[in-house]
């Protein structure tokens, strides 16, 4: 009877809809427990003693089921969820039928049995890396901070001509319990989207400046240290989390660096570059993240008081074939050069990128060819870079 419920109630779905499975528990125990999450057109129907299927009509986004799945697992008893998995399959990119779903969910919920937490999964690992960490976000974030999950890497950048390094970028790494991966650029955008971000900055930022207190006495006297600041918490107190981690690690400003991405049009926003000309005042560093990459404008270099201007990668690499890119970097560095802030090739891979970009007036950059991400900011005793034009290193 439970398929044959299921499969009319799919006819009427007209093509979009969400199967769960929920495996490893008593049904008669997820069927109870998560009847006052569905919504009136969803469905739950025990397949068997351990597997209960919950279809939800017209559920058109990926993420949605995610939250659906999320809010299932939330509402079992601990026992229960404990042993349940839940595996997600979609109508109709996973089959237009019940049993095409079905084999599909059963899949997933295999994958999901062996996540450490969170344990849903849908039918295809691509969509568990991009909308299985959303709705688990708020909980991970706590769950991590008090785990010390979070973990710091530092990708230099160095002088093109002579390959001297002048400071590093602070890269995020989240490891997983279970070793599941979590892609930074994907659970830093959700953090965004769902405010959750100031503790993962407030964290990043006391970690960097205790790596700046701890510098060897060799270091470079202007090498620094950048640290990603989202654009979406300046104008709301982003001065005061800094002058803050600053007065309790005891950091020098000078070496700390702050990068806000251009890909969030806050240039309009007076609050927001009030705050960065505060921080600016407070001794700290600030650059302009993923420049040519999203809203902004040489407007945007002419009005944000930043010392740096980092040239997306994606700009880089069009300029080592196309005019109109080439003229956009040329005339970024003309303006940089007067407003006295440096310009960094972000992304450099190869050989081509860094000549082009050094052709264009660039004098600084980052990527795989400058060198990779590293556990220790500054090693005094570190060999120093190959050559770019040379595969040897040979001077």
């Amino acid at each position: 009877m439970g398929p044959a419920l299921l499969d009319r109630a799919l006819a009427g779905t007209s093509g979009r809809a969400a199967l769960l499975l929920v495996t490893g528990a008593p049904a008669a125990v997820v069927a109870a427990a998560v009847s006052p999450t569905l919504r009136r057109a969803d469905l739950a129907v025990e397949l068997a003693v351990d597997r209960v299927a919950v279809l939800a009509p017209h559920l058109r986004e990926t993420s949605g089921a995610a939250d659906l799945a999320a809010r299932v697992l939330a509402a079992l008893p601990t026992d229960a969820a404990a042993e349940a998995a839940i595996g997600i399959a979609l109508a109709p990119e996973d089959g237009d039928t019940w049993g095409a779903l079905l084999a599909a969910a059963g899949i997933a919920a295999g994958r999901a049995s062996a996540y450490a937490s969170g344990r849903f999964a849908f039918s295809d690992a691509a969509r568990d890396a991009s909308h299985r960490i959303g709705p688990l976000l708020a909980g991970a974030i706590a769950e991590a901070l008090a785990e010390d999950q979070f973990r710091l890497v530092f990708q230099p950048i160095a002088r093109l001509d002579d390959r001297i390094e002048v400071g590093v970028e602070a890269l995020l790494r989240w490891p997983r319990p279970g070793g599941e991966h979590w892609p930074p650029d994907i659970f830093i955008r959700e953090a965004e989207r769902r405010g959750l971000i100031e503790p993962i900055t407030a964290w990043t930022l006391d970690a960097a400046c205790r790596r700046i207190r701890a510098l060897p006495p060799a270091t470079p006297a202007r090498f620094s240290i950048g640290v990603n600041l989202s654009a979406t918490q300046l104008g709301r107190g982003a001065t005061e989390m800094v002058a803050g981690v600053l007065k309790s690690t005891g950091a020098d400003p000078a070496r700390l660096t702050l990068e806000v991405t251009e890909t969030a049009p806050f240039i309009d926003d007076a609050a927001a570059v009030r705050d960065v000309e505060r921080i600016k005042a407070l001794g700290c560093g600030v650059a302009i993240d993923d420049f040519g990459a999203g809203h902004a404008s040489l407007a945007y270099v002419a009005r944000l008081p930043a010392d740096r201007i980092k040239l997306d990668g994606s700009l880089i690499r069009a300029a080592v074939f196309d005019a109109r890119a080439r003229a956009a970097v040329a005339a970024t560095v003309g303006l940089a050069r007067d407003v006295g802030a440096d310009v960094v090739a972000e992304g450099v891979a190869t050989a081509g990128d860094a000549a082009t970009a050094e052709a264009l007036g660039v004098r600084l950059a980052q990527g795989g060819l400058i060198g990779p991400p590293r556990d220790a900011p500054f090693d005094p005793g570190g060999e120093r870079p190959l050559s770019l034009d040379r595969p040897d290193g040979a001077a």
